[in-house]
């Protein structure tokens, strides 16, 4: 007659395996971490700019008469925007890229790597002209500031547009926190 034998488990073959799965486990994750991280890199959230660094899109001609005036008055306002102590604005040269091919606001401010979009319209109603602005965050698309100026064209011109374009880069100023 044959004895029965004892069975004898393997206790080390169960932790290993379980060993090794922890292992795996844990080097998956840290590949997916390493991979977040590197995409919100890639997307510029680590180092997102602020409202200090803005673009100024075109100002639309809503009535279509004034073309070469509402030209003017977006340079000086870029002028005057990045004469404040702290301000970045993208140059006019970039800005018409996106006139031509127009995109996104939040594309736009991520390749010009931007915090802040200022856009505008302007309306012809007889000799009047009304400046209507708006400066948004590009990523939550958040308004931040926002004002009308109202421009009389019977008067002269240089003069109306010098006392609108200061009001615009101080209220601006005020509310991102530019320095004087």
């Amino acid at each position: 007659m044959t004895r029965p034998e004892k069975a004898v488990a393997h206790p080390a073959k169960k932790p290993a395996a379980a060993s090794r799965r922890m292992i795996i486990g844990a080097a998956m994750a840290a590949v997916a971490a390493v991979g977040a991280f590197g995409a919100w890199k890639a997307l510029g959230a680590a180092d997102a700019p602020g409202p200090n660094r803005m673009a100024i899109l075109p100002i639309m001609d809503v009535s279509g008469a004034d073309g070469p005036l509402v030209t003017a008055m977006q340079n000086q306002l870029m002028v005057s925007l990045g004469r404040i102590p702290g301000v970045t604005v993208a140059p006019a040269s970039a800005m018409e890229v996106y006139k031509a091919s127009p995109k996104p606001v939040a594309e736009m401010a991520r390749e010009l790597r931007v915090g802040a979009v200022l856009e505008g319209n302007v309306f012809r109603a007889g000799q009047k002209l009304r400046l209507t602005l708006q400066l948004t965050n590009p990523r939550t698309i958040e308004q931040v500031w926002s004002d009308s100026y109202d421009i009389d064209l019977s008067k002269d011109l240089f003069d109306e547009i010098d006392k609108v374009i200061p009001r615009i880069s101080d209220g601006i100023r005020q509310r991102i926190g530019g320095e004087r």
